[in-house]
């Protein structure tokens, strides 16, 4: 009895373990891919404003230099320093297109975004600026930030897997002891035990209900196998004297 009803059991509160266990790794999988999309989204969308936002400042600036003394005697050192630190580089034109100046490493942010500013001094178009930018400064920073955070991500898994199997091992210990004693109950009747009943039963209510419709049906049972039992006795008592009224007349009868 213990080697079959083991597997039964056991490969229940497993199943449930597993089963726990795959719902909440599929509702941390869940947060996380809706998590990085939203997260990803207001990145790109941050990166942009930042890149927007440099380039028109830069274009202000270079605005400011070239009111202070023209494009031939502005000073950009200033400028192309700040944008440099900035993690980007700049290069600035003016309406011929003549390159006024460059910073040290415009050329080698060729593969990177470039966004480009008219440059205006008094409403009046002068020049334009350049601006190209590498994988340094804030951009950087944030998918360094995004690349940490899965270490943060695989961790909330590992925790969200965790507490799922111990809620799982407590619930399926709960399910499946009130089930083993109901399978014990049911063998012990169909061993010849009639009065084995289930009983008061631990876990959800629909497995006391369960254990509950078990012994009605057991009570009853027993109730149909008492009538059974009172009719035969009352029919054997019934044809008693008939039959021995009938096998006296049988046996006058041999005597002649």
């Amino acid at each position: 009895m213990t080697r079959t009803r083991g597997p039964v059991i056991g490969g229940l509160g497993l199943r449930l373990a597993l089963v726990f266990v795959a719902v909440a790794l599929a509702a941390v999988a869940a947060v996380i891919a809706l998590g990085s999309m939203t997260t990803a989204r207001d990145v790109h969308h941050l990166i942009g404003q930042q890149r927007t936002g440099l380039a028109r400042a830069t274009a202000i600036a270079a605005g400011i230099a070239y009111g202070q003394a023209g494009w031939p005697r502005a000073d950009l050192a200033p400028l192309t320093d700040l944008v440099a630190h900035a993690g980007a580089a700049v290069q600035v034109r003016n309406l011929a297109g003549q390159v006024i100046g460059t910073s040290p490493g415009f050329a080698s942010h060729r593969d990177g975004p470039r966004l480009t500013e008219p440059v205006r001094m008094r409403g009046r178009r002068v020049g334009t600026v350049a601006v190209r930018f590498d994988d340094i400064g804030m951009g950087a920073a944030i998918q360094q930030f995004q690349a940490h955070r899965w270490s943060a991500r695989i961790t909330a898994a590992s925790a969200a897997a965790l507490l799922a199997l111990i809620a799982a091992l407590l619930i399926s210990h709960r399910i499946t002891s009130s089930l083993d004693r109901l399978i014990k109950t049911a063998r012990a009747r169909s061993g010849g035990e009639r009065s084995a009943r289930a009983g008061d039963v631990a876990g959800f209510g629909e497995i006391r209900e369960l254990a509950k419709a078990f012994d009605q049906m057991a009570d009853a049972s027993d109730e149909q196998d008492r009538v059974r039992r009172n009719l035969v006795a009352d029919v054997a008592h019934e044809l008693r004297t008939p039959i021995a009224v009938l096998q006296a007349g049988h046996e006058a009868m041999l005597d002649g």
